[in-house]
């Protein structure tokens, strides 16, 4: 099992994070290639993947499942997500 950084109260909240890097991302290589469009003002933070104990902190490419809240609070959601370079790219 592995944890996002941020301690996101639900899985929805998660995928709500990695949408908004991602489009921002998207937005950002548009204006790198020369599109005309507005500064890039807010931007939403990195969304990183981490696994706890001995076999951590980082993660390896692929899919993990990812739980939360963090301890020592009860999990009360569990997502699958693909990580890649310790960020987490999508989830499901």
């Amino acid at each position: 099992m592995a944890y996002s950084r941020i301690n996101f109260p639900s899985k929805k909240k998660l995928k709500e994070a990695v949408v908004a890097r991602a489009a921002y991302e998207k937005r950002r290589d548009s204006l790198a290639a020369g599109a005309n469009s507005p500064e890039l003002v807010d931007v939403p933070e990195q969304v990183y993947a981490y696994q706890p104990g001995s076999f951590g902190p980082d993660l390896s490419d692929g899919e993990h499942c990812i739980e939360g809240p963090h301890y020592p609070k009860p999990h009360r959601w569990y997502a699958t997500a693909v990580v890649k370079n310790g960020i987490i790219k999508s989830v499901r």
